[in-house]
């Protein structure tokens, strides 16, 4: 029976990499512990198997943890129990003829290392297929719960190493925990789990296991200091002066190698040189961008303190032309779920609005949208492609 079980899960797992469609990334975990709990059943010599508790503690650690694909490789420590029947009273084993004690329990101690491979098949939902070594203590009991008879007297060793392959399905509730079950299936090399030995085969066990992991996500780089980082022209930013009949192109030198190519760190506007001329020269911009990290707080919607004085800036810049019109676009990197990525974008878009609003921008002449992770302009799976996607765009569109 359980070797239907355990083929029909890989049948399940082999359709689901080939046509599941992930819109996510993994979030970038770096270290797992896990702890997992269940059941546990043997294949021996015994008639009748009966359940066993089973506990597995583990830490893991993920080779690439930002994409659809993900490796990880762990130590894991595990202790459990198989049981077992028999109404016989002897049998005839590789020993000769036993005397055998009408039930028995093996506990087996194994700690070991793994590797896990896992695909994500949607935001939250993703499976794994994870193939174990261990090394194993096991010390089988009577019905008395002494000591089994040929464990005691040294006809077998006490300890064999083993290949355990298993498959498991996670559930992620967060960035940080996840929900587990899986099926593990252990290759034993040893007859001698229930304390009898036959000539059939060697004894083995299956442990349904259910879980969670709890894990650790790297912390992104630091932010650079500069608070706005300028504008994303499409090649060269054409500024127009009144009074001027040729408009000047305005070519602006990169000071930065780390900052993407496509965005250029410059300022809008600049303190006028005369002290006496207050006065902001009429500028046409079509294109304004706010870095995510520099203008809102990890995480949410609300503003840096520092950022004030440039969306400021910005109202003055979208007032001198009163029947323009622009566009608010939130954009954010992939890492984590696809709804909470679109809510972010959405509220931080609004936050901009509202703010232009505040300070008397028609609220008809601004249009808003949280465009969530679908125009990434660098990428994502570096960190500081994924400071650079996250964005807010104010565009032009009349």
């Amino acid at each position: 029976m359980f070797k239907r079980i355990y083929l029909l899960v890989i049948f399940i797992f082999s359709l689901s990499v080939v046509f599941a469609q992930s819109e996510t990334n993994f979030p970038k975990q770096k270290f797992s512990f896990a702890f997992d709990g269940g059941l546990s059943i043997g294949f021996t010599d015994y008639q009748e198997q009966n359940y066993g508790p089973v506990f597995r503690g583990g830490l893991q650690y993920f080779l690439y943890p930002a994409t659809k694909n993900r490796i990880g490789l762990g130590f894991q420590f595990s202790y459990q129990q198989i049981k077992g029947e028999d109404q016989r009273t002897t049998i005839f084993s590789l020993d000769g003829l036993r005397e055998i004690s009408p039930t028995f329990s093996t506990s087996i101690i194994s700690p070991g290392l793994f590797s896990e491979y896992s695909y994500l098949f949607t935001e939250r939902f993703f499976a794994y297929v994870r193939l174990g070594f261990t090394y194993n203590v096991f010390n089988p009991k009577n019905n008395k719960g002494e000591d089994a008879w040929a464990y005691d007297q040294g006809i077998y060793d006490k300890d064999f190493f083993t290949i355990s392959p298993e498959l498991g399905f996670k559930f992620r509730v967060d960035n940080n925990l996840d929900l587990s079950a899986g099926l593990n299936y252990s290759l034993a090399v040893t007859d001698y789990l229930d304390d009898i030995a036959t000539s059939t085969k060697n004894d083995s066990y299956v442990n349904i296991l259910f879980g969670l992991s709890y894990s650790f996500i790297q912390q992104e780089d630091e932010k650079p200091k500069t608070i706005y980082e300028g504008i994303k022209p499409k090649h060269e930013e054409i500024i127009t002066i009144p009074e001027v009949d040729e408009q000047q192109k305005v070519i602006i030198e990169q000071p930065d190698e780390k900052i993407a190519k496509d965005i250029l760190p410059i300022e809008i506007l600049t303190e006028p040189k005369d002290e006496k001329d207050n006065v902001i020269p009429p500028v046409r911009i079509n294109e304004i961008l706010l870095p995510g990290d520099e203008t809102f707080q990890d995480g949410s919607a609300s503003f840096e303190q520092g950022v004030y004085s440039e969306l400021d800036r910005i109202v003055e810049l979208i007032n001198i032309d009163p029947d323009s019109r622009w566009r608010i676009e939130g954009h954010m990197d992939s890492q984590g779920v696809v709804t909470t990525i679109k809510k972010l974008s959405q509220e931080r878009a609004r936050a901009v609005h509202d703010y232009f609003v505040s300070k008397g921008i028609q609220a008809s002449r601004l249009r808003v949208y949280g465009l969530a992770d679908n125009f990434p302009i660098a990428n994502n799976n570096t960190a500081e492609g994924r400071r650079t996607n996250r964005r807010t765009m104010i565009i032009r569109e009349k």
